[in-house]
C-alpha cells in the first residue's frame, strides 16, 4: 500500500478509509488468529508511540488467501493459545454485535464449533493435523464473520492494553472488562440454538484448563466463558 500511495503508515490510520486501488495481496496466514487473510482490517504498531493503529480499507483485502494448517504445526503453545483466543474472541463478537445478521452468524457459529473443540488440542498436541485445520478454518471464517458484522468494546479496549503493557492481543481480549458480560450474552444466545447444548460443558472446561493460572479471575472466567460458546 505505501510503495502504490506513499507516505507513512499513521497517515493511513482509522477513520482514514483506503478503499484506492494497491497492489494485490496474497494471504498466507501462519497462525490462527486474526483472519485478517479474508478481511479488510489491519492492525499496524507505531514503534514511535506504541500505538497499535487500526487501518481500514479495501486495499488491505487480499484477493486471495491459501489456508495450510502445515504451516502452523512448529507454533509453540502461547502463540497457539494467544491467537486461538483472539479468533474465537472474533466469532463470539460477530455473533453478539449489534450489527449481527443471519450471513455472519452462520460463520460465527461455525467458527466457534471448529475453534471451541480444537483448540485446547492442538495447544497440548501440536502435531494434531485434525485440530490444527480446524483451527485455520475456524479463524478465516471468525474474520469473515466480524467483516460482515463488527466486533466489539472487547477488541477496543483491548487495543492500548497491548499497545501500552505489551500484551498478547489475545491475552488482552479476554481482559478486556467488557468481555464477560458479551460472553455471557453470547452463551445465552448459543444455547438457544437447537441440539449445541451438550458441547457447552465439554468446551467450557476445556478453556478452563487452558487458561487457569493465566493472569487473574477476569481472565479466567471470560475465557471460560468464550469457551462456553460452542
Amino acid at each position: 500500500m505505501l510503495h502504490t500511495h506513499g507516505g507513512v503508515m499513521r497517515d493511513y490510520k482509522a477513520p482514514f478509509l483506503m478503499d484506492e486501488p494497491s497492489m494485490p495481496i496474497i494471504a498466507i496466514p501462519t497462525t490462527s488468529g486474526t483472519g485478517s487473510e479474508a478481511t479488510k482490517v489491519t492492525i499496524i504498531t507505531d514503534s514511535a508511540t506504541d500505538e497499535k493503529m487500526l487501518c481500514v480499507g479495501v486495499a488491505y483485502l487480499p484477493v486471495a488467501a491459501i489456508l495450510d494448517y502445515e504451516l502452523t504445526l512448529t507454533k509453540p503453545f502461547r502463540l497457539t493459545a494467544d491467537t486461538g483466543i483472539d479468533a474465537v474472541c472474533h466469532a463470539m463478537e460477530a455473533f453478539v454485535s449489534a450489527k449481527a445478521n443471519p450471513f455472519a452468524d452462520g460463520l460465527a457459529l461455525s467458527a466457534m464449533e471448529k475453534l471451541g473443540g480444537a483448540l485446547y488440542t492442538a495447544c497440548h498436541q501440536p502435531s494434531d493435523a485434525v485440530a490444527r485445520e480446524a483451527m485455520l478454518l475456524g479463524s478465516c471464517q471468525a474474520g469473515m464473520a466480524f467483516s460482515n458484522s463488527s466486533v466489539t468494546l472487547i477488541h477496543g479496549m483491548s487495543r492500548p492494553l497491548g499497545a501500552r503493557f505489551h500484551i498478547p492481543h489475545g491475552a488482552a481480549c479476554p481482559a478486556a472488562p467488557s468481555c464477560r458480560q458479551a460472553c455471557r450474552r453470547a452463551c445465552a444466545t448459543y444455547a438457544a440454538v437447537p441440539d449445541r447444548r451438550h458441547v457447552q460443558r465439554n468446551a467450557d472446561a476445556n478453556m478452563y484448563r487452558l487458561w487457569r493460572g493465566r493472569s487473574g479471575q477476569a481472565v479466567r472466567h471470560g475465557c471460560t466463558h468464550a469457551g462456553a460458546v460452542r
